[in-house]
């Protein structure tokens, strides 16, 4: 399978001409991907986006969307860059069977959704793995950037309460104030009527490569319905609690922060993915010129 995709153009002419700018996309493989600096190359452009959180039940489920860091970096001909794009996590489930975190870099994987053990076997959806860069010259590593994932929707609660659904709580964004160099990741809201909390949004960053924080869900007694996974990222964020009983939903668990980890980086953006990236995979797009 090719997850990477290069684009470039070449004008034909007589005159001198500039060579367009090069592009690679990088999408989600669930393993690391190499990019290898060519020839006469000072420079390279990132588009980092961590993966979404899993979507809830009902007409508009929600999900969440990543973190986002675009930036310039500094490099020479032959350094090498190890990627790692994180997964959208699975979305909710009511066969039993617990959704599983987004796949991502340095270990950032988003949290498990939380599950039940009563009638409706409902799980909270997962949340999503954060994206990593990594930048190695001359045998010294260096994490450039991650971008966290966002936080997994509640399960709902089904027909107890005068025979309405109660909706599960929406997973937080992951990197929620835009702008910010350690934008954290946005709490997850609780869901419809006196419901499970809401997940705490993912703080800013640990130590440069330091191995991800996963919220994993908890199993929640009987017929009370589970809380989503929290997203993953250096610090990511905390799973949704489960509902208070039977009758109400579970909380959305809490993005994580997108965070730029290393000051290499020149940084345009910091903060959480565009709506269409709502739960959906991570991406990074690498630009430069030849």
């Amino acid at each position: 399978m090719v997850a990477a995709t290069t684009v470039g153009a070449a004008v034909a002419g007589t005159a001198p001409v500039q060579a367009a700018p090069q592009r690679q996309i990088f999408a989600y493989t669930g393993d690391y991907q190499t990019f290898t600096v060519p020839k006469d190359v000072i420079s390279v452009w990132f588009n980092a986006i961590g993966g979404g959180g899993g979507g809830g039940m009902g007409s508009n489920p929600k999900g969440s969307v990543g973190g986002w860091v675009r930036g310039h970096l500094a490099v020479k001909p032959g350094d090498t860059l190890r990627i790692g794009v994180g997964g959208l996590g699975q979305e909710w489930r009511s066969d039993g069977a617990t959704p599983k975190g987004g796949w991502g870099g340095l270990y950032a994987r988003g949290g498990n959704g939380g599950y039940g053990s009563g009638w409706g076997r409902e799980a909270g959806a997962a949340g999503g793995g954060a994206t990593t860069v990594e930048h190695t010259r001359d045998g010294r590593t260096t994490t450039i950037l991650i971008a966290g994932g966002g936080g997994g929707d509640g399960a709902p609660a089904f027909g107890y309460d005068g025979g309405q659904t109660q909706k599960g709580g929406y997973g937080g964004n992951a990197g929620e104030r835009a702008g910010e160099r350690s934008a954290p990741g946005a709490d997850g809201t609780r869901g419809s009527g006196v419901s499970g909390k809401g997940g705490a949004g993912g703080l800013a960053a640990a130590a440069p490569g330091a191995a991800g924080v996963v919220g994993d869900g908890e199993r929640c007694a009987g017929s009370f319905a589970p809380g989503g996974g929290g997203g993953g990222g250096t610090r990511g964020g905390t799973a949704g609690e489960c509902g208070a009983s039977q009758y109400v939903a579970g909380g959305g668990g809490g993005g994580a922060g997108g965070t730029v980890v290393d000051q290499s980086l020149r940084v345009e953006f910091v903060g959480y993915g565009a709506p269409e990236k709502r739960s959906n995979n991570g991406e990074v797009v690498v630009v430069w010129e030849d």
